[in-house]
């Protein structure tokens, strides 16, 4: 068998991974992403990036921890070599080598990193253009997850980078090691590529952050703001108390606008971030690789535990982000509004918004503005559409015998049913209740013409007496007749 060692250089090569490995673990971010807002599709992509970065940089702390490990096998060999070496020189009566030792250490227990919980508002059943507008102002605004993409791209040209050089070197090294460098060198090599295939998804996932961030920034932008929705829903239901139908008319077309300008920046946004997902999806390299990924993960561990160097009690869980995110804005002041998991293309129209994303279950319903009474209802006599009520039956309607029977329902022409006060008040069991007020709701207008009071003293009115009735005059008998 022909050996061919240099223990010199394989402690080099040893060296020169440990130092990698240390200098590109130090390097690995520790950021995640932060949500540009409140609003559902903000809560649905950004739980869903953050699981996607917590499974990729798990996966290069592992690949380092299995590259150190490889160092410390390079670093074992040189020193054994150079026992042997020296050994077998004193045996024969010569000089024994210089002894080398181990540059590259074992490496310890490899904590995995989970992403911060992050809970938002709830929005209940449906979410209304100013409820949306509210949660597009509540947040840091995009600039924040467009930091973490940074963050991502600086590691993948600098350390990572970097670490795929040296590792690259350190294969060429060991090619030149018989009997077994070719071995070692192929295990290098398969280790680089997984880091070149890390690289790639860690490319492709700061395109999809800097994605949601200008899809945000951009509905952020062309969304009305609340007070200009605010302002719009004063003014028309000022202008419909007036009985102006010019300027109920004006200000109906100005809420209308709002309305469109509301629903196309959430069918915008929503677009973007299904076309986004569309795209990573359709992208040949990138199915590779997230299968690579599947099967890298696993195997890693796996890896990591059979060497005890993964650590069982040992996992960074949100309380060691305690302190990261003590500067994003509470969502305390819009407790009402808030919780949707991702985008997902929807056959809905521009104006609604129904939660639903990749791997995502829909939970928000999203609506345009309520609309309002036309203008012709607010007329003095027009005809037109009546004004809505404050009031609405709890039913449909009514029987035509009950509404027959007028307002006692069992008796008629009583008002109540004797004994059961206020029973039969409803006209045949069609009771009005009164509707949960909204601003969008003309209310009931009082239209009855009042009197001015008079100021001054209370007339008085001297009571008079009706005279009594006369009887009436006596009848006097007429005796006038025969005698008998």
């Amino acid at each position: 068998m022909v050996l061919n060692v240099d223990p010199e250089e394989l402690v080099g090569a040893a060296a020169a991974l440990a130092d990698l490995v240390r200098v590109t673990g130090a390097a690995v971010p520790s950021e995640w992403v932060t949500p540009a807002g409140s609003d559902p599709i903000s809560a649905g992509m950004v739980p869903q990036l953050n699981n996607e970065a917590a499974q990729l940089l798990n996966g290069v702390r592992g690949l380092l921890s299995v590259v150190q490990r490889s160092a410390h096998e390079v670093g074992a060999a040189a020193v054994d070599y150079a026992a042997t070496d020296s050994t077998n020189s004193r045996l024969l009566g010569g000089t024994s080598g210089a002894e080398v030792g181990n540059p590259a250490e074992l490496p310890g227990n490899v904590p995995m990193l989970v992403p911060p919980v992050i809970t938002f508002p709830d929005p209940g059943v449906a979410v209304d253009p100013l409820a949306f507008a509210q949660m597009l102002h509540a947040g840091p605004g995009p600039a924040a997850p467009a930091r973490f993409a940074e963050v991502l791209r600086a590691f993948d040209n600098g350390a990572a980078a970097d670490a795929g050089r040296r590792v690259g070197a350190a294969a060429e090294v060991l090619r030149n090691w018989t009997p077994v460098g070719a071995q070692a060198s192929a295990e290098l090599t398969r280790h680089n590529d997984w880091l070149d295939r890390i690289r790639r998804q860690l490319n492709r996932l700061a395109d999809r952050v800097d994605a949601y961030s200008d899809a945000f920034r951009i509905a952020k932008d062309k969304h009305p703001t609340p007070s200009e929705i605010l302002t719009a829903r004063k003014e028309l239901l000022r202008a419909m108390r007036s009985k102006n139908e010019a300027a109920t008319s004006a200000a109906l077309a100005k809420y209308e606008e709002l309305n469109l300008r509301s629903a196309e920046a959430i069918g915008g946004y929503e677009g973007s971030m299904a076309a986004d997902a569309a795209k990573g999806n359709g992208e040949g390299g990138g199915e590779g690789d997230s299968s690579m990924l599947q099967a890298l993960l696993p195997a890693l561990m796996s890896a990591l535990s059979q060497g005890g160097m993964l650590a069982a009690d040992q996992t960074l869980t949100e309380g060691s982000y305690d302190g990261y995110y003590d500067d994003y804005p509470s969502y305390g002041e819009y407790g009402d509004y808030g919780n949707y998991d991702g985008v997902s293309p929807s056959s809905n129209p521009p104006g609604s918004f129904d939660g639903s994303g990749p791997g995502v279950d829909p939970a928000y319903t999203l609506g345009p503005m309520p609309m309002s009474a036309a203008p012709s209802a607010t007329s003095g006599g027009g005809a037109g559409t009546p004004r809505p009520s404050s009031f609405e039956p709890i039913r449909s309607g009514s029987s035509p015998t009950g509404t027959m029977m007028g307002r006692g329902g069992y008796m008629p022409m009583m008002p109540m049913m004797p004994g059961a006060g206020g029973v039969g008040a409803g006209g045949g069991g069609d009771r009005g209740r009164v509707v949960a007020w909204h601003p969008d709701r003309l209310m009931y207008v009082d239209d009855t013409p009042h009197t001015e009071s008079v100021i001054g003293e209370r007339p008085v009115i001297a009571p008079t007496v009706t005279p009594p009735t006369p009887a009436p005059a006596a009848q006097t008998q007429n005796n006038a007749g025969g005698s008998a």
